[in-house]
């Protein structure tokens, strides 16, 4: 049986009350355990390890973690104004007209971080056009975006989640990854956009931030993976040739200490 974020129930709803919303434990147990979108990936991979079933494709992961942002950012867990819950929403949406309508009653400063964050969002969906409007008003193909922390009532509940499921290792192991910093809830920078797609496997929106010009280059850390091993990993031809083509070099695909294969 395969375990995936697609399977767990809606995310509670807090415009109830605290005690409301703690009633909802038992049935959302599954839930939380991923709707820590940041660790989705990993979590439903190992949970499909140990029941060695066939994991699911990049593309399906990435799916079903927006579909549970999509319902942290409605649910407003993220520590985050409404109108930049409501945005990630339509942007989750691909609402495109509501999208702009959002971030042109933001200050200034608060539009151009958010349609940041706004560009990997959708990177991450697999809204390709959306991402292209995005960057034709303002968002910057090579910078990454903003992830707020959780509200912390929210983050204590799933990590008492995770506390309880054995497949994570139970309470010992979770505080250990706590007091190590594997587990944080400080937000984080996330993407970029180019990384974010390849990771999801999408060739359209690896196109389209090409077109914007986005470094072929770009890699996960200065000494990690680029974008073209992480393709050639997962076996997308359409994304190396795309990559090929825009001029990546292919003898520096690699975690490196130097700058290329010697």
């Amino acid at each position: 049986m395969q375990t995936t974020c697609a399977t767990a129930p809606p995310c509670p709803d807090q415009s109830g009350s605290s005690a409301d919303w703690y009633e909802q434990r038992d049935e959302s147990t599954h839930f939380i355990l991923c709707a820590l979108v940041v660790l989705c990936l990993l979590l439903a991979s190992r949970a499909n390890a140990a029941l060695g079933d066939e994991l699911p494709s990049p593309n399906q992961m990435c799916h079903e973690s927006t579909a549970l942002g999509r319902d942290v950012w409605r649910g407003n867990f993220f520590v985050a104004p409404p109108d930049v819950s409501a945005l990630m929403v339509d942007v989750i949406d691909d609402k495109l007209p509501q999208v702009r309508r959002r971030l042109s009653e933001m200050p200034s400063t608060d539009a151009v971080r958010w349609r940041q964050s706004a560009l990997i969002i959708a990177t991450y969906a697999g809204q390709s056009e959306l991402v292209d409007e995005l960057l034709n008003e303002g968002a910057a193909v090579n910078e990454k975006g903003w992830m707020p922390p959780y509200r912390q009532e929210f983050f204590d509940h799933m990590i008492g989640g995770l506390d309880q499921d054995p497949r994570f290792g139970g309470s010992h192991a979770i505080k250990n990854m706590r007091n190590s910093g594997l587990i944080e809830n400080n937000g984080e920078s996330f993407g970029s956009a180019l990384i974010t797609a390849t990771q999801c496997d999408d060739a359209p929106t690896v196109k389209v931030l090409l077109r914007h010009h986005a470094d072929p280059a770009t890699r996960l850390d200065p000494t990690g993976a680029d974008v073209l091993l992480m393709a050639i990993v997962d076996g997308d031809t359409t994304i190396v040739r795309d990559l090929l083509d825009h001029g990546v070099d292919v003898c520096a695909a690699k975690p490196h200490a130097s700058t290329s294969v010697a």
